[in-house]
């Protein structure tokens, strides 16, 4: 997971100018995208690249994992409603199922088998607040427990379900919340 700088419209010399200050920058869609790294002396702070101010921050996140011969991990992503979201992109190899990003936030449903064991799964609310030096990512715990037949998961039961199918399928390499009904 990552904070991007998003600026729509072409601009190869942005782009040129802060590759060579050693930002990870590049056109995507028809805009400017661009990491945006970790604060190391103060925490949570994701600095903004310079050049980029006006620009759209946006989370990125991925879907991943599957199981293994015994144990497994996943993790799937959703909306703050617990809505499925539209991956931007569908790797074909690798362990990442789909890269999903937002603007104001977003959940991931993390999922962690051993052996016959009911997974454990935890919920985390991820939203993004402007600084003026950049962005805080900033991080709520939805839940944390057992896979219990009955629980109640409330508006993400659904990507629940996914990451539980998810974290038993064995060498997953797709999407499952979107395919969850």
């Amino acid at each position: 997971m990552k904070l991007v700088a998003r600026l729509p419209g072409e601009h190869p010399q942005l782009v040129e100018g802060l590759k060579q200050k050693g930002w990870k920058a590049k056109h995507v869609r028809g805009a400017v995208v661009a990491d945006m790294p970790i604060d190391r002396k103060r925490a949570g702070l994701y600095l903004m690249p310079p050049g980029l101010e006006s620009a759209e921050v946006l989370i990125e996140a991925a879907e991943s994992g599957g199981s293994g011969a015994h144990n497994g991990q996943a993790t799937v992503v959703c909306g703050l409603s617990g809505k499925r979201m539209r991956p931007y992109f569908k790797p074909t190899e690798g362990e990442v199922s789909g890269y999903f990003a937002a603007p104001v936030g977003l959940c991931i449903i993390q999922a962690t088998s051993i052996g016959s064991q009911p997974p454990t799964l935890e919920g985390s609310e991820l939203t993004v607040k402007r600084t003026t030096e950049g962005a805080l990512l900033q991080r709520r715990q939805l839940f944390h427990k057992k896979a219990e037949p009955g629980a109640d998961w409330g508006v993400y039961a659904t990507a629940v379900k996914a990451a539980v199918l998810k974290v038993r399928c064995r060498g997953c390499r797709h999407l499952h919340y979107g395919e969850v009904t």
